[in-house]
C-alpha cells in the first residue's frame, strides 16, 4: 500500500465513523438523558432524606461553609474535608474497654427484690436481660441469677409466667453448663405470653411495644457509632498498622468493633420484627415504618464508603441508617464532621445531576 492509499483508507475509516456517530447521535443522547434523569431524581432524593435527619441549624451553617468555600478556597475551610483530630487506636481502645466494663457491671448486679416497682421499670429490666442474652460476651451465670430474680418480680404483673417459666424450667439454665442454657431461656415477656395464647394486661403489651420502638432507635444510634469508630480503625490500619505487633492489635479492636455491630443489628432485628407483629393489634400508625426499616446487610456500611467503590463519587448513595432522626448529635464533634462531610457531597452529587440534566438539553437542542 502507498502513502496515497494509506491516506484514502484512513480517510475512508474516519468518515465512517463520524457518519456512525451522527446517525446514532440521537440513541446517545437519548441513553445519557434517561440516565441523567434517573440518577438525578435517586440523588435529589437521598439528599433530601439525609436532611430529614438534621436540625435545620446544621444545614445552614453547611451551606453558608460551602457558599464562602466556593468563593475563596484558599483562605475558606474546605467542608468537604475533616476539620476534626481523627481519634486515634488509643482513644478507640481506651472507648471499647469502658463500654466492657460497664457492661460487665450490668451484667454482674446481684439480684435484688424491690419492693414497689412500675410496670415500666420491670418490662425496661426484662428488655435489658434480652439485651445481655444477645451479647457476644455475656456472663452467662450471673446473667442466669438475675433472670431468676426477676422472674420473681415478673410473677406480680403477670401471674400466668410463673406457670410458663415452670414449664420451661428457668431454673435449670443456671448449673454448670449455664452458658449454652443462659441464652435460650425464655423471658415470657407481654408479647410472648400473647403470642402463646395466654391472658396478658394489654397495657403491658402497649409499654413494651413503645420501649422496643425507643430501643430500635438506641440501637441504630449505637450502630452509626461504632460503624463511625470501624471506619477510623481501618484507616489507621492502612495508614500505620504494618508489621505483626501493629496488625495483631488493630485486628483486635477491629474483631470487637465488628461484634458490637453484629449484636446491634441482632438487637435491632428482634426489637422490629416484634414491633411489626404486634403493632396491627395494638392499633399503632405504620408511620414508624418510615424511619424503622427493615435491616439488610447491604445498608450496614460506613458513612465514607457507602455506595459501590468501583464507580465514582456521582455514583455513591448514603444508607438509610444514616438518614433517619437522630438525638442530637451536638456534642459528638467527630459523628458531626463526618455527617457535615457527607451532607456537602450529597448535595454536590443532587445539583451535579441537575446540571447535567440541563447541559443534555442544551446539547440537544445544538444537535437538531
Amino acid at each position: 500500500m502507498g502513502p496515497g492509499s494509506r491516506r484514502d483508507t484512513l480517510d475512508d475509516h474516519w468518515g465512517d465513523w463520524n457518519w456512525r456517530k451522527c446517525i446514532t447521535l440521537g440513541d446517545t443522547m437519548l441513553k445519557h438523558a434517561n440516565r441523567a434523569i434517573e440518577m438525578r431524581e435517586k440523588h435529589v432524593l437521598a439528599y433530601h432524606g439525609l436532611c430529614q435527619g438534621l436540625s435545620q441549624n446544621n444545614q445552614d451553617l453547611w451551606r453558608g461553609m460551602v457558599a464562602q468555600w466556593e468563593q475563596d478556597p484558599d483562605r475558606a475551610i474546605n467542608p468537604y474535608e475533616s476539620s476534626v483530630r481523627p481519634m486515634t487506636l488509643a482513644s478507640i481502645k481506651l472507648q471499647l474497654l469502658q463500654e466492657d466494663a460497664q457492661m460487665a457491671v450490668k451484667g454482674n448486679q446481684p439480684a435484688t427484690m424491690i419492693k414497689c416497682i412500675s410496670p415500666t421499670s420491670m418490662i425496661a429490666q426484662g428488655l435489658d436481660l434480652e439485651e445481655l442474652q444477645l451479647a457476644y460476651d455475656l456472663n452467662a451465670l450471673a446473667l442466669c441469677k438475675r433472670i431468676d430474680g426477676w422472674t420473681s418480680l415478673q410473677v406480680g404483673y403477670m401471674p400466668i409466667t410463673a406457670l410458663l417459666h415452670s414449664e420451661s424450667n428457668v431454673q435449670k439454665g443456671c448449673g454448670s453448663n449455664a452458658s449454652n442454657k443462659t441464652t435460650k431461656i425464655p423471658l415470657s415477656l407481654p408479647t410472648a405470653v400473647w403470642e402463646a395464647g395466654e391472658e396478658c394486661d394489654a397495657r403491658l403489651v402497649d409499654i413494651e411495644w413503645r420501649l422496643r420502638h425507643a430501643a430500635c432507635s438506641d440501637e441504630l444510634e449505637k450502630m452509626r457509632k461504632h460503624l463511625l469508630s470501624r471506619n477510623w480503625v481501618r484507616n489507621f490500619k492502612t495508614s500505620y498498622g504494618h508489621g505483626q505487633r501493629q496488625g495483631g492489635r488493630s485486628a483486635t479492636t477491629l474483631e470487637s468493633l465488628n461484634n458490637k455491630v453484629d449484636a446491634c443489628t441482632a438487637r435491632y432485628r428482634k426489637h422490629r420484627d416484634i414491633l411489626k407483629a404486634w403493632g396491627s393489634a395494638l392499633k399503632k400508625n405504620d408511620a414508624w415504618m418510615k424511619d424503622l426499616r427493615s435491616l439488610k446487610e447491604e445498608d450496614i456500611r460506613e458513612l465514607h464508603t457507602a455506595g459501590l467503590e468501583a464507580l465514582g463519587e456521582g455514583e455513591r448513595q448514603l444508607s438509610w441508617i444514616w438518614h433517619v432522626q437522630r438525638a442530637d448529635i451536638s456534642d459528638n464533634k467527630h459523628l458531626v464532621d463526618s455527617l457535615r462531610i457527607q451532607w456537602c457531597k450529597s448535595r454536590a452529587r443532587a445539583l451535579r445531576w441537575q446540571e447535567e440534566c440541563l447541559l443534555i438539553q442544551e446539547e440537544l437542542c445544538r444537535s437538531y
